[in-house]
């Protein structure tokens, strides 16, 4: 005996909603992307240009000679580890 299911068959007119609802947001996301993209690619004013002063007397501070440097690490030497305690 063989079982047959029927398919409940879509409505045409729910059809047509889904497809205008897919064309309207695809619209809209062109559009507005569209302007977003215009609005991007306004050229902005030239900034003004202003002259940089540059502090020279700040090298010649007393309190520059009291900073020391770091010490150089030295390499460590012999075996770099332990031994395995599996083996």
């Amino acid at each position: 005996m063989v079982i047959t299911f029927e398919e409940k068959k879509q409505s045409p007119v729910k059809n047509l909603l889904i497809a205008a609802a897919v064309v309207a947001v695809v619209g809209a996301v062109g559009f507005f992307g569209y302007q977003y993209f215009q609005s991007l690619s306004q050229v902005a004013p030239p900034a003004s240009q202003n002259e940089v002063n540059v502090n020279w007397t700040a090298l010649k501070d007393p309190k520059l000679d009291e900073l020391h440097l770091f010490q150089d690490v030295k390499p460590i030497e012999g075996d770099i580890g332990k031994e395995n305690p599996f083996e």
